[in-house]
């Protein structure tokens, strides 16, 4: 392992700059990079020091080419090539400062091995999966990526088979277990605030009629306030008996609450009213 101070070591140090004219071809985009480079399979690509940060990488070919002290964060860089890549050390952090390795050089290959696929780890679902739990998961990726810029959290894939899961990604390995942690946190703590605050507690009991006719009621409500996303995520028939229900925001739960009472205890009191005239 070759160690050497982060501070004494750098591409204008080491009288290393990268080539101007393949940085500008490789700033038009991927597409005009990759052409680029098949018209060109000999060229010595040398992009040491640039800065790349929120750059589009995906697919891109850096097949051979040299990036050590590159400036990759915010960077996207799903299947992009980097078959016998060169580099001692790049930037991951925003402000492009914060040296990875911080006191060594990575040896020959071990950039490709850690970074030819996005570290990845996935969040499984307890419960239920409705259509506002993506919104949801993806209202937290917002959240985590302002708290946590570094991570570059990125949510890629929900798959509905089996256990129900979401997939996320982030820039660098060692950000895997306090990302999968503040998605968990962040997540479950929302679930359970916005399934506590929103109930409707049945007077009559929870039969399946009431149920049949609570489902209805969350259609109409859903036509009338498209913004809600109004679910009804449990029917609870112990104790108190209640069905409970989310919404995409906490500021709609009033309105949401006031329509589900509303509606549900008129259609209950017109079909005892339409009953009795029978």
């Amino acid at each position: 392992m070759d160690r050497v101070g982060a501070k004494n070591f750098s591409p204008l140090q080491e009288g290393k700059m990268a080539n101007k004219e393949q940085l500008a071809i490789l700033k038009q985009g991927v597409e005009a990079w990759n052409k680029w480079r098949e018209g060109n399979p000999d060229a010595k690509i040398d992009l040491s020091g640039v800065d790349l940060r929120e750059t589009q990488l995906v697919r891109v070919n850096l097949s051979s080419a040299d990036i050590t002290g590159a400036k990759l964060w915010g960077t996207s860089r799903d299947n992009w090539i980097i078959d016998g890549i060169r580099c001692k050390y790049v930037y991951w952090d925003e402000a492009g400062e914060v040296r990875t390795p911080p006191d060594y050089n990575f040896r020959p290959g071990e950039f490709e091995e850690l970074y030819k696929q996005l570290p990845s780890f996935e969040y499984v679902f307890a419960q239920s999966f409705t259509p506002l739990h993506p919104l949801i998961m993806d209202r937290v990726v917002q959240v985590i990526n302002e708290q946590h810029k570094d991570f570059s959290l990125e949510l890629v894939n929900f798959d509905k088979r089996g256990k129900p899961h979401a997939t996320f990604t982030v820039c660098h390995l060692d950000y895997v277990d306090a990302a999968r942690e503040n998605v968990t946190a962040i997540y479950e703590k929302t679930i359970a605030y916005l399934m506590q605050e929103n109930e409707y507690v049945f007077a009559q009991g929870a039969t399946q009629l009431a149920e049949l006719i609570m489902d209805r009621v969350v259609q109409a409500i859903n036509e009338q306030h498209k913004e809600f996303l109004l679910e009804p995520v449990n029917f609870d028939k112990r104790g108190e008996q209640k069905a409970i229900f989310t919404v995409c925001r906490s500021d709609y739960m009033d309105a949401a609450r006031g329509n589900v009472t509303e509606i549900y205890e008129k259609t209950i009191e017109l079909g005892v009213t339409q009953l009795h005239k029978g």
